[in-house]
């Protein structure tokens, strides 16, 4: 599981209104911008 990952045993314990607004508020930009931070942080650590 990467560190971005959520998870739930149920669909009914996510709290999807919210999901959807993190998402939503989140332009595409921005995204890359911290995937591309996350992955030079996993790199440097050497895994």
């Amino acid at each position: 599981m990467g560190k971005s990952c959520v998870q739930f045993r149920k669909l009914e314990q996510s709290p999807l209104d919210i999901i959807r607004k993190i998402v939503a508020h989140t332009s595409v930009d921005e995204f890359i911008k911290i995937y591309k931070h996350a992955r030079k942080t996993y790199t440097k650590k050497g895994r």
